[in-house]
Order: C-alpha cells, then sequence, then structure tokens
C-alpha cells in the first residue's frame, strides 16, 4: 500500500459527499486506502460512510465513542497500511490533479511533500495560499515554516509512516486546539529530503460551526503548551533567531480568542495565570501591544482590549501575580 488517506468525521453529513467524491473522482487508484474514522457523530454520517466502504473495497470505515479528533487521527495512523499517510478534515476536499502529482513522488522515498492549498472566506470564495518556500535544499527554510504560522495544519502535507512509527509521533488527545501545529513541529525535527510542490491541492472550506471558529477559555491553555514546544523546538533546531516572529504571531492568535471570547471572567482568570502570554507580552514592544488594543476599541471588543492593555502594561513594569490578580478581579480600569 502506497498511501492511506485519514479522515476524522464528526456530523459532517453535509460534507462527506462531496470530499470522498474528490478523493474517489473517475476512481480510487490502486495502492491507496481511505480510513473514515467516525468520531461517535449523532447524524447521518455513520451511514454514509457504511455506504462508501461497502461500494469501494479500499475504503475502510471505523467507528469510535466520540473522543476527540486527535484521537480518531491516531486511531488512523495506527490502523494505516501505507508507507505514507495524509490527512483530509470531511468538510474539505481535494483537487482534482492530486494523485496525478503525488503517486509519482512516492517513489523518491521522500520523507515529506509538502504543497499549497487554497481557503475558503465567509464570503464563499476561494483564496490561492502560497507557501513561497524558495529553496529546498535548505532544511532550514523547512523547519522555520510551521513557526510562520503559514503551514501549520497537517492536511497539505504527505509523511513517511516509517518515521511516524519510529519516533511515536501521534496528535496530543489533552489539546483541543493547536494541536496540528505540535504534531507537525515532531515531525519536521526528523525530516531530511523533502519537496514543495508549488500548486493548490487542497481546498479548505470554511464552517463556521467548525472547532477553530469557537472559543473556549482553556484554549489559552493550549497557546501555553504550544509556546513552551515551540521554545524546545527552536533550540533543538538552532534557529533562535526566529523566536521573535513566532513570538508576535502567536500574540495574535491570544488576540484572536480574546476578541471572541464572551465569558470575560472566565478569560481573566485564565490570562492571569498564563505564563506564556505574560512572557509574549514582556517580549514584544509597547508600540505593537498599543496598536492591538486600539484595533480592538475600533472593533467594539472594549472589555479584550482593556484586558491586553492592562496586562501588558503592568507586567513590564513586573507587577506581581498576586498584585496582577487584584487588579484584573477588582476590575480596576482607572487608566480608562
Amino acid at each position: 500500500m502506497e498511501l492511506s488517506i485519514i479522515i476524522p468525521i464528526y456530523n459532517a453529513e453535509k460534507y462527506i459527499d462531496d470530499c470522498l467524491s474528490s478523493i474517489v473522482h473517475e476512481n480510487l487508484p490502486y495502492g491507496v486506502e481511505v480510513l473514515l474514522i467516525n468520531d461517535g457523530s449523532t447524524d447521518e454520517s455513520s451511514e454514509i460512510c457504511r455506504k462508501w466502504a461497502s461500494v469501494y473495497t479500499n475504503i475502510r470505515y471505523i467507528s469510535q465513542l466520540n473522543s476527540g479528533v486527535s484521537a480518531a487521527r491516531n486511531v488512523g495512523i495506527n490502523m494505516a497500511k501505507g508507507d505514507y499517510i495524509t490527512f483530509v478534515d470531511a468538510d474539505d476536499y481535494v483537487s482534482t490533479r492530486y494523485f496525478d502529482i503525488i503517486l509519482p513522488l512516492l517513489s523518491r522515498k521522500l520523507d515529506l511533500i509538502i504543497f499549497d492549498h487554497y481557503k475558503q472566506a465567509e464570503s464563499g470564495a476561494f483564496t490561492y495560499k502560497r507557501l513561497l518556500i524558495q529553496n529546498e535544499k535548505r532544511n532550514e527554510d523547512l523547519r522555520v515554516l510551521p513557526l510562520t504560522w503559514r503551514s501549520n495544519q497537517v492536511w497539505d502535507k504527505i509523511y513517511r509512516k516509517a518515521i511516524i512509527d519510529e519516533y511515536d509521533i501521534r496528535f496530543s488527545v489533552e489539546m483541543k486546539t493547536s494541536e496540528d501545529l505540535i504534531f507537525v513541529l515532531k515531525y519536521f525535527s526528523y525530516v531530511n529530503c523533502w519537496t514543495y510542490i508549488n500548486q493548490g491541492l487542497y481546498y479548505y472550506r470554511y464552517v463556521s460551526t467548525s472547532a477553530v471558529h469557537q472559543f473556549k477559555p482553556e484554549y489559552i491553555n493550549d497557546l501555553s503548551i504550544v509556546r513552551e514546544k515551540c521554545d524546545e523546538y527552536i533550540e533543538e533546531n538552532h534557529i533562535q533567531n526566529y523566536r521573535k516572529v513566532f513570538y508576535k504571531i502567536l500574540l495574535w492568535q491570544y488576540i484572536d480568542l480574546i476578541a471572541n471570547c464572551l465569558n470575560i471572567d472566565e478569560l481573566k482568570i485564565q490570562l492571569y495565570r498564563d505564563n506564556s502570554f505574560l512572557t509574549i507580552c514582556k517580549s514584544r514592544p509597547i508600540t505593537v501591544m498599543q496598536r492591538i488594543y486600539q484595533l480592538l476599541f475600533r472593533l467594539h471588543f472594549v472589555s479584550s482590549a482593556k484586558i491586553i492593555y492592562l496586562l501588558s502594561t503592568q507586567f513590564r513594569k513586573r507587577t506581581s501575580t498576586l498584585e496582577m490578580k487584584k487588579i484584573i478581579e477588582g476590575n480596576t480600569w482607572k487608566r480608562f
């Protein structure tokens, strides 16, 4: 078996047919298997998956109790028979040229194949997202890619399963967001030979109800794990000069979470407990923070802007955690 495609599925009845139709296209190529991992769906996803598996012998259907996308992908990795594996989300689809371009490259025994994609906006239009990798012979160009947040997802890559198995690379089931990035970081550390396809082979669909467009206060903790793991990755790969770039981008991930949080009290508790956010605040120029809270004020996220401004300025003055807690819980916004 050449390639295993792992598709985690949870309540995706609206999209599965489109997804699998794009993969099968005229016929599923020989040497390719598709693993449909039903993660406890409560809609008609199970019936749709069973139908596809009954028609195509190289489409396998696996059902499990709802355990999350990471657990579903890990099941797929454990069951995959291919020399290479990749991931497709059930609400996305692939290009008609996907296999024509990828399959011939597998004979080159590469550790990684990476390609461009199209991303759908809320309007429904797709935009071409080019990775702009300059030099395939420079592993540093690859190593820094996830730190720029341009390719921290798992579905725009083909992975050698032997590397995943040898180093026991799996998705963290404890994390609710950014688990893709941690998987990519682990894998990239062992990549030596790779290639980049500057063509869009994957279509990432915008779904407003998907996990990445929702907020939970515990997501703050996930970003703290990201900061810790990325710091380790930066040190191990000797790319310390990219730390500031990464911190700046991670800061915006915090802002995105904060701006979309409705439960401001829970958010405040999470923020003052999170050393990563405070570390980043202290590492960035105050002008950057000013631009951020000004932007949030313009977008009417007044409470979020106040929290960000207060945290950034107070911690730059080395305010103690206890003092910070009193300020936040007391909701003291004298400067406003």
